[in-house]
C-alpha cells in the first residue's frame, strides 16, 4: 500500500493558513473513508500559548493574547489550534528561534543564502487514521520512532548561516593569500 506524504509551508497570511487546514482536514477525512494512507508535515510559526503543553488536553483553544502579541502569533493562533486539536494530529516538534534556519526566498538578492530564524517554528504532523492505527498495532523497532524523527528534523533545520559566513570569510582570506 502506498503512503502519500505532503509538506506545507504556507505564507503566513490571515485566512490562508486556516483555509489550508480546512483543505487538509478534508483530504484526511477522505483518506479515512477510503482507507488510504496520507501524511501532512506542516511548517508554521509556533503559537506561544501551546509551548510546553500536552496537546490533546481540554483547552478552550481560543485566540488568547500572548505575551509577544506579534502579528505572526495572531494569525497563527486559529490554524495552529485547529491542527493541534485535530483528530488527525500525530506529532509536534518545536524548533526554537536562533536554533534553526532556512533559505530565504530572496536569497538571489542577498549576499548570503541562509538565514537564522528569529521566531520559534513548529513542524506539525497530521495523518490519516489508518496510519495511526497501523502504528499503534506495531511493536518494538517496527513502531514509528518519533524521537528519531524529531532528531532528524532538528538536524535538517539546523541553521547554516554561521557556517556560510565562516566559509565566505575563508574564501576571502584565500583570495588575499593568492594575490
Amino acid at each position: 500500500k502506498r503512503i502519500t506524504c505532503l509538506e506545507a509551508n504556507p505564507p503566513f497570511v490571515p485566512g490562508l493558513m486556516n483555509e489550508m487546514v480546512s483543505n487538509m482536514e478534508e483530504y484526511l477525512n477522505y483518506a479515512d473513508e477510503h482507507d488510504e494512507d496520507l501524511i501532512f508535515a506542516i511548517i508554521v510559526p509556533t503559537y506561544q500559548q501551546y509551548q510546553g503543553r500536552t496537546y490533546h488536553d481540554n483547552d478552550e483553544g481560543d485566540d488568547a493574547t500572548t505575551s509577544t502579541n506579534s502579528t505572526v502569533q495572531k494569525y497563527a493562533s486559529k490554524s495552529f489550534t485547529r491542527m493541534i486539536k485535530s483528530a488527525h494530529f500525530a506529532h509536534h516538534v518545536v524548533l526554537k528561534s536562533r536554533e534553526h534556519g532556512y533559505i530565504e526566498g530572496s536569497q538571489h538578492l542577498r549576499p548570503t543564502k541562509y538565514k537564522t530564524s528569529q521566531y520559534d517554528t513548529s513542524l506539525i504532523v497530521l495523518m490519516s487514521q489508518s496510519l495511526m492505527d497501523q502504528n499503534k498495532k506495531k511493536e518494538g523497532s517496527k513502531k514509528f520512532n518519533w524521537d528519531k524523527f524529531e532528531q532528524d528534523v532538528r538536524n535538517a533545520f539546523a541553521s547554516r548561516h554561521e557556517d556560510e559566513l565562516e566559509a565566505r570569510q575563508g574564501e576571502r582570506e584565500n583570495k588575499k593569500r593568492r594575490v
